[in-house]
Parts: C-alpha cells; sequence; structure tokens
C-alpha cells in the first residue's frame, strides 16, 4: 500500500492531467478547486480506461465564488490516463494521486472550510486496517502554501489560481486509531482541507517505500512508491 505518482495542472475553463504507466486496479483520488460557486467541478477520464468518478464530496463558499471537490476512480488497464475537470468556464487547478495495493474507498471523506492553524479536517475513523488516508489543501485566499505537518508524507504541491504553488497533497499510513488531514499555512486565510480513507488490500505487503520527484509539469512526483 504506497503513494505511487502525482500529477496536477491548472487552467481557465476545462482543465486536465495525464498520468503516464498507470497500473490496472490502481485507484486515482482527485482535488479540484475553482473560482466558480455555483456548481463544483464534474471528472472525467478523456484518455485511457478508469471506472466511474466517484465525488467523495463537495464544499462552496458563496462569498468568494469557489468551490472543491475530492473523487476517486479506479483505473481498468493499465498505461496512460487523462483526467479532465469541467466547470462553467473558471479557473481550476486539479491535482490526480495514483495509490496502489487498495481494496476499496472507505466511507469517511470529507471537505471543510478551515481558517485554524493546523488546517485539518475531523477526525474519522476507517472501517478496517490498514488504512491509508490522503489529504489535500489549497489556500484560495491565494496567501499561503500549505505545509506537510509532522507524521505525514508529503507527496507534492499544485497551482490554484494565482499560478503559485498553493495546493498541497499529503498521505498517511494508518494501522488503528482516528486520523484527520493536518497542514499548516500561516495566517488566517480560509483554505479548503479534504481527505479520503482507502482500505489495504489483503494481497498488500504494506510495504511504503516513498521515492518522491522533482519534475514540474503536467507530471510531478513521477518515481514510484512500491507497496
Amino acid at each position: 500500500m504506497a503513494y505511487v505518482q502525482y500529477g496536477e495542472n491548472s487552467s481557465t475553463g476545462a482543465v486536465s492531467v495525464t498520468l503516464t504507466g498507470v497500473q490496472n486496479g490502481n485507484y486515482l483520488v482527485a482535488w479540484v478547486v475553482c473560482e466558480d460557486n455555483s456548481a463544483a467541478p464534474t471528472l472525467s477520464t478523456t484518455a485511457g480506461s478508469t471506472g466511474t468518478w466517484n465525488s467523495r464530496g463537495a464544499i462552496v463558499d458563496g462569498s468568494e465564488f469557489y468551490t472543491g471537490r475530492i473523487s476517486d476512480a479506479v483505473a481498468t488497464a493499465t498505461g496512460s490516463v487523462t483526467i479532465e475537470a469541467s466547470n462553467q468556464g473558471a479557473f481550476q487547478g486539479l491535482m490526480v494521486v495514483e495509490i496502489d495495493n487498495i481494496s476499496s474507498y472507505d466511507s469517511s471523506a470529507t471537505i471543510v472550510s478551515d481558517t485554524a492553524n493546523p488546517r485539518t479536517t475531523a477526525a474519522a475513523s476507517p472501517g478496517s486496517y490498514n488504512a491509508m488516508l490522503v489529504g489535500f489543501a489549497t489556500d484560495w485566499t491565494g496567501s499561503n502554501t500549505p505545509t506537510t505537518n509532522s507524521g505525514w508524507t508529503d507527496i507534492g504541491t499544485g497551482v490554484d489560481s494565482s499560478g503559485s504553488d498553493l495546493c498541497r497533497a499529503q498521505y498517511r499510513l494508518y494501522s488503528s486509531g482516528t486520523g484527520q488531514a493536518s497542514f499548516d499555512a500561516g495566517g488566517s486565510g480560509a483554505c479548503f482541507v479534504g481527505h479520503s480513507f482507502f482500505i489495504e488490500s489483503a494481497t498488500s505487503t504494506t510495504t511504503d517505500v516513498n521515492y518522491h520527484g522533482t519534475n514540474r509539469g503536467t507530471l510531478r512526483g513521477a518515481h514510484r512508491g512500491v507497496g
């Protein structure tokens, strides 16, 4: 059970991320935030093969004209996969994380808006163990890039509307207890913070070896973990 790779991109209107070498059966976890409070973005696979994209949570901030969504889908073939987030034409940022040796999504995803420090989601317990919690945070006020807290493994950053790295993804493995996404962002600006729990496959070795690439572009963090 391990993090494999992630990609990120941002654009006005539809935005897409392509991951190469995705393995059949691996989970793809997507985080998208857009400058439009009329409707949360929808996700689709435009190249490659996945199952249905399942929305696990969405949030709207009516005063600042932002929406966020966390979703996941399972790769149904090995190869490149392109994921697209669409909306009404507003600027949006998309991050997609691949994780392996997962048997299922657990019914404990959440997304909140938080101004406290650290920015956190509510604590939750997975239905069984071992489990992986994938967390995301976006400082949609545009002032700080969230940072990873102790006990978490950083995945990488993504671009928000200002053109800076204002989004971050991270993960943590749990063999017991409760978990919650936790980020430091500084200041008092509001962040969207979300998490999803995923249950380990019975055939997993539970080895977690993390190799984080530093290349930027369509695909980031492309070195593979072994799980």
